[in-house]
């Protein structure tokens, strides 16, 4: 069994056991969202530790990255807020009313 064949195999066993009841699949759709956003800001805070530790000279380029960088962390965290409010919420209300 070569490694694409065991993917394709365990994708397949994880989505056949979240769509078995309505309620594995909403802890299924959190879990990935949250899976997301969790590489979406690792890799961001990594690019802010990589502008911070580069031993290149400031300039006006490098401090405007660095901003943008940090306010684009803040808009994660901001996300990360709306989804733990919301998301669960969301999903319930649209599972009820199909």
């Amino acid at each position: 069994m070569d490694k694409a064949t065991f993917v394709l195999a365990f994708i397949t066993a994880v989505f056949a056991y979240f769509s078995i009841s309505g309620q594995r699949l909403i802890e299924f759709k959190i879990f990935a969202t949250w899976v997301c956003w969790l590489v979406l800001t690792c890799s961001h805070a990594h690019s802010v530790y990589l502008l911070l530790t580069s031993s290149e000279p400031f300039s006006l380029v490098r401090i405007l990255t660095l901003n943008l960088a940090a306010l684009g962390v803040l808009v994660l965290l901001a996300t990360a807020w709306f989804l733990k409010n919301y998301l669960r919420y969301s999903l319930e209300y649209k599972k009820s009313s199909q």
